[in-house]
């Protein structure tokens, strides 16, 4: 499975809200063919496809909505959405550090001191990309040396 597929499963996977523990998600997407967009009003692409199976077996109904991203992440913000997709990984990392820094700060966690990245020595650029980005400084990434087989 390509890293990109895998970021957005994990995106998918931590954006979904403790309260989305009923029995219906809403999951918001700017169109993003062939994996998730819109034909003739109704959803479709690879992601759309088995995400919605996923959690149809798990016992969720999924709504879908498009929108610009823009509006995609005011949604996750202001707690109207449960999950979003993004177009990519370097946009999936910063989508991921933007809420949990979010999470850290609404929770007063952010207040013991400077918060750090622990990635990979291996990890993708924009990881150090998005924590300048996000204010967090030169130093928030902490490389943890991989193995041989690329695990930390």
């Amino acid at each position: 499975m390509p890293i990109s597929a895998r970021l957005i499963w994990i995106l998918l996977l931590f954006c979904l809200s403790p309260f989305a523990l009923g029995e219906r998600l809403r999951l918001v997407s700017d169109d993003w063919a062939p994996y998730v967009y819109q034909q003739n009003g109704q959803p479709r692409g690879i992601d759309y496809e088995v995400t919605t199976e996923v959690l149809r077996r798990l016992g969720y109904e999924v709504q879908w909505q498009f929108m610009p991203f823009k509006r995609c992440l005011a949604m996750i913000e202001q707690g109207q959405a449960d999950g979003i997709f993004t177009s990519g990984g370097s946009q999936s990392n910063l989508q991921a550090l933007l809420l949990a820094r979010g999470e850290a700060q609404a929770s007063g966690r952010a207040d013991v001191g400077p918060l750090r990245i622990f990635a990979s020595a291996d990890a993708h650029f924009s990881v150090d990309k998005s924590a300048r980005l996000l204010g967090l400084g030169d130093d928030a990434v902490v490389p943890v040396a991989v193995d041989g087989r690329r695990r930390m």
